[in-house]
């Protein structure tokens, strides 16, 4: 979706605040699948200040995901902070570490967006901090019940040595 932001390019007005809601179905981030379950709303407000143009706001929205532990799906809310400058294509000469660009006055929320959610989900999605995950031996699910499974963790340096103990 596009917000002419063409008023405060032109110094008509000093700011202006937006509030649109985009139906996003699947994304991939990190090789992981994450599916909305809410549309995901953008707040903002795009100000100029000494003739630049900045855009501040939140994104916001509900999420199902597969925790990289135990794979079990959960929801959970998504409310991330905006803010960056925007750009003409034309004249990238400056550049902050957020910016958006800007084609014929108009901007391309569905661009900040997407960049917001990419940089707010972290490599490894889990469902809670503390969460055990799946046995390496049985698979049982170690945040429900303990496994009685034998986990010898030996370093692959060092495997040798152990198989040459097993020859005498």
């Amino acid at each position: 979706m596009k917000v002419n932001i063409k008023e405060v390019i032109s110094g008509q007005k000093g700011s202006i605040n937006f509030e649109i809601s985009e139906k996003i179905t699947d994304m991939f981030c990190f090789g992981d699948e994450v599916t909305f379950i809410t549309p995901i709303t953008l707040k903002a407000e795009v100000m100029k200040i000494d003739h630049k143009l900045f855009i501040s706001g939140s994104v916001e929205g509900t999420a199902e995901f597969v925790c990289a532990r135990c794979l079990k799906g959960f929801q959970k809310e998504i409310k991330e902070k905006v803010y960056g400058q925007l750009i003409d294509n034309e004249d990238e000469e400056e550049e902050m570490d957020e910016c958006y660009s800007i084609e014929e006055e108009l901007i391309d929320t569905s661009e900040i967006i997407h960049d917001v959610l990419v940089t707010s989900f972290p490599m490894k999605i889990l469902c809670d901090e503390n969460c055990k995950g799946l046995c390496s031996v049985c698979g049982k699910d170690l945040n429900v019940d303990e496994c009685n499974c034998n986990i010898e963790e030996i370093d692959p340096r060092l495997a040798k040595l152990k198989d040459l103990l097993q020859q005498d």
